[in-house]
């Protein structure tokens, strides 16, 4: 089903940023959950998913700091329900 992954990742990031999840544990679930996104054929998924791994990757690599990828999550999230939902 179409959007179902986006929302379910829209969930996960919600819990992430209210502290119910680790970062840890919030980047396990994306791995195991978004690994064939293109095949999913959900726009949306892919898009929130590509979004949120080049932050991930960006504050691995120390160029944005712990808020700055809170704050990036969450206008990712943001800006996916405006565009396709």
């Amino acid at each position: 089903m179409a959007d179902s992954l986006a929302i379910a990742i829209r969930e996960r990031v919600d819990a992430f940023l209210a502290g119910d999840l680790t970062l840890p544990q919030f980047q396990e679930w994306l791995v195991a959950n978004t690994w064939d996104v293109e095949e999913r054929g959900d726009p949306h998924a892919t898009d929130l998913t590509y979004e949120i791994k080049l932050a991930l990757a960006e504050h691995s690599r120390g160029d944005i700091s712990g808020h700055e990828l809170r704050d990036r999550m969450s206008e990712a999230i943001k800006t996916t329900v405006h565009m396709g939902m």
